[in-house]
């Protein structure tokens, strides 16, 4: 009777090793269906790590500070009409809204335009540390000394 218990035991072992003789690796050629919104997924994560690299330690000029949203908006819109040649930031660091101008790598770049502010506003412009914009193959984005 252990005999013939034995036997499915062997049987079954016996074809499993059969089976994987009988396997092999396919060849040929494999084609991925994708659906297409992960192409704009993968191409906006590009983007953004693109975009992260070029951020880098410089300054801007600050050209004010106040609690008021609408007043901010207001300086910066009269910053875009004035100095059109420089991007400009409003940005909210909690209680306050900061208006800034400019790219620039260092203090002394940041000085003339620093100066063309202060006629506009005599409350008080101040160059300031910030992470700034750059591209890596455009020096555009950076603002020269003249």
């Amino acid at each position: 009777m252990h005999g013939a218990a034995r036997r499915p035991g062997v049987i079954l072992t016996i074809l499993c090793c059969l089976l994987a003789l009988g396997a092999r690796a396919q060849e040929g050629s494999v084609t991925v269906h994708s659906d297409p919104r992960l192409a704009v997924l993968i191409r906006s994560q590009i983007d953004y790590n693109t975009q992260a690299a070029t951020h880098r330690k410089g300054f801007r000029v600050e050209a004010m500070i106040t609690p008021s949203r609408s007043k901010a908006e207001e300086v910066k819109a009269q910053m875009l009409r004035e100095f059109p040649q420089y991007r400009t930031y409003l940005i909210y660091q909690d209680p306050y809204f900061r208006v800034r101008l400019g790219d620039f790598r260092t203090r002394e770049d940041a000085a003339p335009l620093q100066d063309q502010v202060s006629k506009l506003f005599t409350g008080g412009v101040f160059t300031v540390p910030d992470q700034i914009n750059s591209s890596p193959d455009s020096s555009n984005d950076i603002h020269e000394p003249n």
